[in-house]
This record gives structure tokens, sequence and C-alpha cells, in this order.
């Protein structure tokens, strides 16, 4: 049985950022494109992208977001068939529809307490890698996704200290992870289709560092998140084969051990006058990791290659601060796929991004900020060709080959309050 189909999900995420991270942590940074993330100290919300900013804080902080997702997505179908013994015919079907909902919001939060003259704590709450995709039964790519849901939950415990100019921080991150997977599988020759789901969760921990150095109007900084692996426990549910397929009918306890990529950040911020500030940021991530996905059951463990690439993404953006209440400011990003041609699949219709973005902040009273930003990425037309086995070495051998392009794009709101003391 082709298992290992229905956690492809967790190698990754179409259209939210490169692979299935999602950047959308905080709504002032998004205003930016993220640039200089690693350098610029906002509000609470900036530690998640730089432990060591925390010890600019004055005192405390306290700051919400909501950054909603407006995603299309359309898939069109370039001959998808399937083959058995029969021959090769077209699978048929719709195009499965928008995957995704009309409003998809990604809120994050996050506090920080100075507790000595060099020294601040900080705790934040964030979901860095998820998504929810729902096709229309019956569409032409039901064999390789129907529904997939991911969740993360990452609870990030941080400290900084400064060293004159120098400031380090570090901290943990516990973090949740949870999915529910399903797809159609083909059946007995002129049977209804038959159908798998997979439901899985686990709890591991992670860690991050960084640093920053204040070289008078220019601060450099660079920041490291570890990878975490997972090893996701729970069910697999085959149901509706029929005929000599009937005895495939099942449920089984899985694991599947997923290790989500590390990320390495270089950032630098330049106040250029007292009005403006230039920023830039570029973040490797370790993708590569996501050589194979294998998923585990008591009958074996089925391993299908993903051969992820690392992927580097560049940003350059600039804040202009307009009067002792307004700031303005804008920026543009560009951030690689990992995923490779003859790979990649339904479940993951990723391209290139790129990122333009403008957003502003008021401080309508004394210790409070209240932003607003807006995005538009503009997501490469990436093709599907891929062929999957099933039964294999049975009588009814049946091998679908997925012929698809997707295409998509993505708006992004985001809002924010934070106050400082």
């Amino acid at each position: 049985m082709r298992l290992v189909a229905a956690v492809l999900l967790l190698a990754g995420s179409p259209l939210l950022a490169g692979g299935f991270a999602i950047q959308e942590q905080g709504a002032v940074g998004q205003g930016r494109s993220f640039a200089g993330a690693a350098a610029q100290w906002d509000d609470a919300q900036s530690q998640w992208a730089n432990p060591a900013l925390l010890t600019q804080a004055a005192g405390g902080s306290l700051a919400g977001s909501v950054n909603t997702l407006f995603i299309r997505s359309a898939q069109a179908d370039r001959g998808t068939t399937i083959s058995n013994i029969l021959g090769t015919r077209p699978v048929g079907g719709g195009d499965g529809g928008n995957p995704f909902a009309p409003v998809v919001p990604v809120p994050s939060g996050a506090a920080a307490l100075r507790v000595g003259p060099d020294t601040v704590i900080g705790v934040s709450l964030n979901s860095p890698f998820g998504l929810i995709v729902n096709y229309d039964a019956g569409w032409f790519g039901r064999y390789d996704s129907l529904r997939s849901k991911l969740n993360t939950y990452n609870l990030a415990l941080s400290v900084a200290h400064r060293f004159g100019a120098l400031s380090v921080g570090a901290g943990i991150d516990p973090q949740y992870i949870n999915a529910e997977l399903t797809s159609a599988l083909p059946n007995s020759l002129g049977a209804a289709d038959g159908a798998q789901r997979l439901k899985g969760d686990d709890w591991s921990v992670g860690w991050h560092a960084g640093a920053t150095l204040d070289l008078g109007e220019l601060r450099l900084a660079a920041a490291w998140r570890s990878g975490i692996r997972h090893r996701l426990k729970g069910q697999l549910a085959i149901s509706g084969l029929s005929g000599p397929l009937a005895a495939g009918n099942r449920v089984v306890e899985a694991e599947a051990p997923i290790g989500l990529p590390a990320t390495g950040s270089l950032a630098a911020r330049w106040q250029v006058t007292p009005a403006l500030a230039l920023l830039t940021n570029l973040t490797w991530t370790q993708w590569s990791r996501f050589d194979a996905i294998r998923v585990v059951t008591a009958g074996g463990t089925t391993v299908q290659e993903q051969d992820y690439r690392d992927t580097i993404s560049l940003a350059f953006g600039g804040d202009w601060r307009v009067d002792e209440r307004w700031t303005l400011r804008a920026g543009v990003q560009r951030d690689e796929t990992p995923t490779r041609d003859g790979l990649r699949t339904t479940r993951v219709p990723d391209g290139d991004r790129t990122w333009l973005s403008a957003g502003a902040t008021v401080e309508p009273a004394p210790g409070w900020r209240l932003s607003a930003s807006y995005s538009h990425i503009f997501v490469s037309t990436e093709a599907i060709d891929r062929s999957e086995p099933f039964f294999a070495g049975t009588p009814l051998a049946t091998t679908v080959a997925v012929r698809s392009s997707n295409s998509g794009g993505v708006d992004i709101l985001g809002l924010s309050a934070a106050y400082a003391w």
C-alpha cells in the first residue's frame, strides 16, 4: 500500500513560505517582507527572529498579531492517467477547486521582561509550520491527495544578555505537531475508489540562539534555529477496497519520523538618518534533511524519495519615521522552493515566491503601537509530474501518473498591537 503518499504533506506546503515554513510571525516585520528581521527590534515578537534582540526592550513588552492569508491555488490537468492490466486511461474528474479556505488566520504572541540591568527574558507562542488543504472529492488528483491538515504549536522560551555592544540570546522550543491526511485508493476493476487516512501527533524540543553587534548606526546580527526531529505516532486506516484487494482494509498503528529544517540568518540594520533605516536579511534553510520520507508499520517500512534542496531567501526593506506618531515601511523578498521537478506532488504544489510588502505603525498613546501590513506574494507556476505505484507485485498492480500544472498567489493582511513599559 502507498502509505507514504499519505504523509507527503509533511514534506512541504504550498504558497506560504519556502517548503512548509510559515514566515508570518508578526505584522510589523511583514510590512518590510521580514527584511532585517534578525537585526530589528519592533516589539516582543521580534525575539522569534533573534533572541538577542530582547536586550533592546526598555522594561517589559507585550505583543500580539494576526496575519490573515488569502490564498489562491489551482491545479490544471495535463494528462493524469491510471494504468493497470486493462491498459492506460485518463483518471478524469474535476480540477479540485481552490483547496484553501477563503480566509486563513495565523495568530502569534509574545512577551518580554527585563530582569536585570543587562538581562531580559522572553516567551513567544507561534505556529511555524502548518496548513489545511481540502480538494473536492472526485478530482483528477484524488489518488495523490484529498485532505491535508498539519498544525504545529511552538512555545519559545528565551533569555538574552548584553555585554557592551554585543548581545547574545538563546532558548528552547517545546513543539507539538499533529496531522490528518487522506487520499483515494484505486480499487478492484470497476469498483468505486477506496480511501486511506493517516492521523498522528508528537511532542519534541529544539533550541535557538542569536547575537547582535551594535557599531554606532549599524547593527549586525546572526541567528540560528535548530531543526526539530518529530516521530508522529497514530493510525493508518484503509477502507473501501473490494474483491481481491479487500484483505488490505485495516486499521494499523503507524509512525512517521519527520525532521523539521534548521534555519540560519544573517541580517543588518543601518540607521541612515534619524528618520530612515535600511534593512536586509539572508536566511538559509536546511531542507536537504528531507532526502526521503519513511513510514513505519508492523508490516515494515516504506520509503519515498524527496531529495529536497537547501534554499536561501533574501530580503531588503526600510522604515521611514514620518513623525513622533507614525512610521511607514516597505520591503521585498525572494524565497526559493526546495522542491525538485519530478518529485513535486499535489500536496506540495510549491513554487518560488516574490514578496512585495508595505506597512505602517501608529503610536496613539505612550507605550502603545498599532500596526498594519499588506503583502502580495507572486508564486511561480510549476509542473507536477509524478508516478506512484499501487499494489505492486499483485495481478492488480496499478500506476497513477499525476500530470498537473499548479498556479497561485497569496495576499496577506497583518494587524498587531503592542504595549511596552
